[in-house]
């Protein structure tokens, strides 16, 4: 007697449905702190990266992520591959502090002056002054007008104009020089700012709203 022995094949798993784990975009560093013209490169664990800098005025970067501080203040750098993105937040650190960014003060009310410089002031109604506030200043000047800041003019002696150079080149662009001013904005252009000779002994820098 034959005896037939009949093989029934198994259930097998298809490998071609197998679920394909996502790779996750991940970037180093994963924040920067720099000073104006230093850079930083970013890497990636993917491919067909791109870069982006939310606000160019503070950060720049290249296809490949080498990343500028432009000026002082904080943006993100955008970092996309495969429907992802990450931000690396970017700190650009102010190298020289001859005095604190009186361009943030104009259009605010006098109680944020003394916020920062103390209400140990000269003057009233229209004006008010601190002498030598910080080692590297002669005098800051503030107008007032219905108790808000219109303008600021600050004097700085000619012995700093090196300092002065790079405290203004690391915080504002250039926009032209007339009749021995030379013209900077802010970000945004909300606030005009102009240097000058004052006299043989100091340099003058005034702010105002354009």
């Amino acid at each position: 007697m034959m005896s037939i022995a009949i093989v029934i094949p198994g259930c097998q798993k298809d490998d071609s449905t197998k679920k394909v784990e996502k790779q996750t975009l991940t970037v180093s560093p994963d924040k920067i702190n720099c000073y104006s013209q230093s850079t930083q490169q970013l890497t990636s664990n993917m491919s067909d990266v791109t870069y982006s800098a939310e606000d160019e005025y503070y950060a720049t970067v290249s296809e490949s992520g080498l990343v500028t501080g432009e000026k002082v203040g904080s943006t993100n750098i955008i970092v996309t591959a495969e429907n992802q993105s990450v931000k690396v937040p970017i700190k650009i650190l102010p190298k020289y502090d001859l005095y604190p960014d009186v361009a943030s003060l104009i259009g605010c009310q006098l109680s944020k002056i003394t916020d920062v410089f103390g209400a140990d002031y000269e003057g009233k109604n229209s004006y008010i002054s601190y002498n030598e506030p910080t080692q590297y200043t002669e005098t800051i000047m503030f107008k007032i007008e219905n108790n808000i800041c219109t303008s600021c003019f600050v004097l700085v002696p000619i012995s700093y104009l090196s300092m002065l150079t790079s405290y203004i080149q690391e915080r504002y662009t250039k926009t032209g020089t007339l009749n021995n001013n030379i013209y900077f904005y802010n970000h945004n252009k909300e606030v005009l700012i102009s240097v000058s000779v004052y006299s043989l002994k100091y340099y003058s820098v005034f702010y105002a709203k354009p």
